[in-house]
């Protein structure tokens, strides 16, 4: 996967619109028709791509996956942020609030 925005802790992300999923078991298998690409995402990523279905933090992301599955705060949130990144790069989230969002720069 192509790497996107740099991704922070406040940043808040949703799933694009165009990919299509299918939740298979503990897996999630999505087809990108724009990009004419497929992708498959393991049990955690597949977890995230699920929590994306609203749009949240990553911070909050990170507090979900800490609680569900056993691993520290500052690899889930390297890992996470990392993940978040190279989805963005393959345009199947959407930053909509924080440091890389579109008009971000000035609020009134």
């Amino acid at each position: 996967m192509k790497q996107g925005p740099k991704i922070e802790d406040a940043t808040i992300v949703v799933q694009s619109r165009e990919p299509v999923a299918v939740d298979m078991d503990d897996t999630v298998v999505m087809m990108s028709l724009e990009r004419g690409k497929y992708y498959g995402l393991d049990k955690v990523g597949s977890r995230i791509w699920e929590l994306l279905a609203e749009p949240r933090s990553v911070a909050d992301l990170c507090s979900t996956l800490e609680a569900e599955f056993e691993v520290d705060a500052e690899t889930c949130a390297a890992d996470v942020r990392e993940f978040l990144t190279e989805l963005a790069g393959e345009q199947l989230i959407r930053i909509v609030d924080g440091p890389q969002a579109p008009g971000s720069g000035s609020r009134a």
